[in-house]
Parts: structure tokens; C-alpha cells; sequence
């Protein structure tokens, strides 16, 4: 009596043989959270935000209980884990909650209970400025379709997210390695801005690309065309169907790992019986745990970052070493990296009247090392910050520049 699954060949040496039976792959599971104000007003300049969903004992709140994760396991016996995607938009700077109203938020309330569940933060950004528009006769804090050193309210395009992504950094001392891009858009001169700062990209819900697609690197010349750059970009679905979760698990049976992400939002009521984060984990985990049954196939929950590293077969080292030096005779800052470092570090800065920016290092001589020179003559602190290929974060200490 033979093995399920095993096959019997002729040798002409040996007469006859088994073939080894085919392996399944993994579904690793990614559950991704826009997380937002629970409303804004695209057509108020400044407006106060509405936090409920953060309250204690509340939406976000709830997810964090662990016999409710417990309770969510994949078939290694993990739990359910969540991607906190941390919105941050030109108009928040506006609101009495300021710039950073979201992480800092977030990041005060819930950041000891990320670490001890396996979570992750990461940025969500909305690229957004206040505009005429057209249909309404009236401005609002509009989608910004160039990334090509326009100019729209105060600055440029690339200088609003630039200062977006210093801000998250500076405020709360978190390098995120996964993105999200708000209303999925992309285009390619962002992507190639993108790909010089965060090595994941979970924005790809795009009908130019083939749902089929898992993963892919895009093309310099066309975000939407596989190319040479160096980060990976998922697919990640806003309504987790069967169908599409169906196509997967038949993959996954044939041998080949793949990423299942969807994404959703902390919005709706603060009950606990009408919380659309634990809603929306308990249905997905219902078809995984069917689809599993049916296909014989085992799947994981991740987080985004985990989850394409597993997926590509990234070798991550356990630690690695940072230098930063300064140089006051010339006024550089010079950091040195043993690791291979995704994109180009930066340095982030606040300047005496309040305002954060940053701007890429240059490399300097040896390997892994880059250097900045301070040409700012008002700026109060700073700290180096960058990722490596893995999704490893390295942040120096706050530090002032020579004077």
C-alpha cells in the first residue's frame, strides 16, 4: 500500500521508484489597519479630530485583549497578528492635535502592548494639500497627483511628504518599514522617492496589475511594470473574498508560498459587539481555517514586514552595529552601518521655530558609510535614521549640530 500523494516511475536501474510527494506551500497572513481619525473633514482647513476609536476599553483598545487574540490561532499555533498602518496628511498639521495626532496617539496608548503581541507600526500617508476644487468650486485638503517638485499651498509636493516622513520619524523614533499609500495611489516618481526609504509596500490594489501577482519590484520608468528598483511591492485587497483567498490556497498546493493581505480601518461603532477590526479577523479566520482543512495547506499570521521576508527568503542578521560621528571642523555627521542598508539613511531635524524636515546623506568613502553636511543654520537637534534590507530599523541619539 503506497503513501497518499506518491507517485511510482520506471527506472531503467532500479525497476521502480518513488518520487517524494510535493510539499505544500505556506499562506502567511497579513491583517493591515489604516489607522485614522475616525473622521475628517476634507473640507475644513483645521478642525479638531475625532479619537474615539483610541479611547480605552474601546475598537483599538479591544484587539489588544489576549484572550481574544488567543483565541485567532494559524496552524503553527500563533495568533493573530495586525499591522498598524499610522496615518499621517498635511492637514493634521492644521487640527489642534498637530502634525503628529495619529502616531503620537497610537504610539502613547498602545506601543508596550505592539511589542508583547507581535506587532508592527507602519506609515500610512495621505498625500494631500489644500486646493481649488473644481467640481466643488471650493478648496479642501485634496489628492495630490504629482510628485514632481510642484508647488501647492506652502512647498512642494516632494518636501509635504519628505516632512511627513521626517515627523514620523523625529516625533516618535520609529523608522517604519512598511507603507501604505492613502487611496492607493501611487505614481512613479513617488515610487521612486519610495524606493530610496522603505524596503515593503503594501499599496498595490491597482487594476494595472494582475491580482495574480503576489509580489513584485517595479520598473524605474513605470511604478505599474516589474523592473530593477529594490523594494517589494504587495498586493494587499480591501474585501477578502473567497474567491480570490481560494486561488491562493491552490497555489499554496502546488508547492508555491504566497502572501494573503488585506487591509481595513478603525472606523465604525466603539461597541464591543460592532468592532470591525475583530469582526473582520473572526470572518478571515473562519475561510482560512476552512480553506486549510480543504487544501491541506498551512498558513501563518505575519506581520507586513515578516511576511515578505519569509516570503523571498530574506537572511536577516540578529544585530548589527551603528556609528555616528560628527564632525565639527567641517560640519558633517558621518554614520557607518555593518549591514546591508535598504535606500539611503537620512537625517531628521527640528529647527528652533518648530518645524521638521530631513533630507537624504550622500555616501561617503567605505563600505556602508554616508555623511551629511549641515548647511541649516537653525537647526536645534537632529538624529540619523534609516532600514535595512531586512526591515531592521537603526536610529542614533538626538544629537545637536556643532555650533
Amino acid at each position: 500500500m503506497f503513501a497518499v500523494g506518491a507517485c511510482l516511475v520506471m527506472s531503467a536501474c532500479m525497476g521502480v521508484r518513488f518520487l517524494k510527494k510535493r510539499v505544500p506551500g505556506i499562506v502567511y497572513v497579513v491583517d493591515c489597519v489604516d489607522t485614522e481619525s475616525n473622521a475628517f473633514n476634507y473640507y475644513r482647513y483645521s478642525q479638531s479630530l475625532n479619537m474615539n476609536t483610541f479611547v480605552p476599553g474601546y475598537l483599538i483598545d479591544q484587539t489588544f485583549e489576549t484572550a481574544w487574540r488567543d483565541s485567532l490561532t494559524d496552524s503553527f499555533g500563533g495568533h493573530v497578528k495586525f499591522t498598524w498602518f499610522l496615518m499621517t496628511i498635511e492637514g493634521y498639521r492644521h487640527t489642534p492635535q498637530g502634525i503628529n495626532a495619529i502616531p503620537g496617539r497610537f504610539l502613547e496608548q498602545f506601543k508596550d502592548r505592539v511589542l508583547s503581541h507581535g506587532d508592527e507600526v507602519a506609515w500610512h500617508y495621505h498625500h494631500a494639500d489644500w486646493c481649488w476644487d473644481e467640481q466643488r468650486q471650493a478648496k479642501g485638503w485634496k489628492l495630490i497627483r504629482t510628485f514632481s517638485d510642484s508647488v501647492y499651498c506652502e512647498k512642494t509636493d516632494r518636501r509635504l511628504a519628505f516632512d511627513q516622513m521626517a515627523s514620523f520619524v523625529y516625533l516618535n523614533r520609529v523608522y517604519p518599514a512598511s507603507f501604505r499609500s492613502g487611496w492607493n495611489w501611487e505614481n512613479t516618481d513617488f515610487s521612486n522617492w519610495l524606493d530610496s526609504l522603505i524596503p515593503f509596500d503594501y499599496s498595490n490594489n491597482w487594476p494595472d496589475i494582475d491580482l495574480s501577482v503576489i509580489a513584485y519590484r517595479p520598473s524605474r520608468k513605470n511604478v505599474f511594470r516589474r523592473g530593477s528598483l529594490s523594494r517589494q511591492v504587495v498586493r494587499c485587497v480591501d474585501r477578502p473574498d473567497t474567491t480570490h483567498l481560494r486561488a491562493l490556497f491552490e497555489r499554496a498546493s502546488a508547492g508555491e508560498d504566497v502572501i494573503f493581505a488585506y487591509y481595513g480601518h478603525n472606523y465604525g461603532g466603539t461597541n464591543r459587539k460592532n468592532n470591525a477590526l475583530k469582526t473582520g479577523a473572526a470572518a478571515v479566520q473562519h475561510i482560512l481555517a476552512d480553506l486549510s482543512n480543504r487544501y491541506g495547506v498551512a498558513y501563518r499570521y505575519c506581520t507586513a514586514s515578516d511576511a515578505i521576508s519569509q516570503y523571498v527568503g530574506s537572511h536577516c542578521p540578529d544585530s548589527f552595529g551603528l556609528t555616528v560621528a560628527k564632525n565639527c571642523d567641517e560640519n558633517t555627521v558621518t554614520v557607518a552601518v555593518d549591514t546591508l542598508v535598504f535606500g539611503t539613511p537620512i537625517v531628521c531635524w527640528e529647527l528652533y521655530n518648530g518645524s521638521i524636515s530631513a533630507d537624504f546623506m550622500t555616501p561617503d568613502s567605505g563600505q556602508h558609510r554616508w555623511v551629511y553636511n549641515f548647511t541649516h543654520t537653525n537647526v536645534m537637534a537632529f538624529i540619523v535614521a534609516g532600514i535595512s534590507r531586512c526591515g531592521q530599523s537603526f536610529l542614533s541619539e538626538e544629537m545637536t549640530p556643532c555650533r
